[in-house]
């Protein structure tokens, strides 16, 4: 499980690479808890993701870009009152 909370990143490049052992993929989750995150290009990638929870703005663009990581299960929750 990988929690990030509260981070700026460029892109999730690193965590791509940790999921993935001398060239075999692991299964891992993901939750990202408030986060300004570029480029999810990284995880695209990824055969898939276990589980997925996002934490973030209540913006179509930003769930679409989250919603393009294959995902067994996949929650976005709006992070604005």
């Amino acid at each position: 499980m990988f929690h990030i909370e509260r981070a700026h990143l460029k892109d999730l490049e690193p965590i791509y690479r940790a999921s993935t052992v001398g060239g075999s993929y692991r299964n891992f989750c993901l939750s990202v808890d408030g986060c300004a995150v570029e480029d999810v290009y990284a995880l695209e990638r990824v055969k898939i993701v276990s589980e997925l929870v996002v934490s973030g703005p209540d913006y179509d663009a930003e769930r679409a870009k989250w919603s393009s990581i294959p995902a067994l299960t996949y929650r976005y929750f709006s992070a604005e009152k």
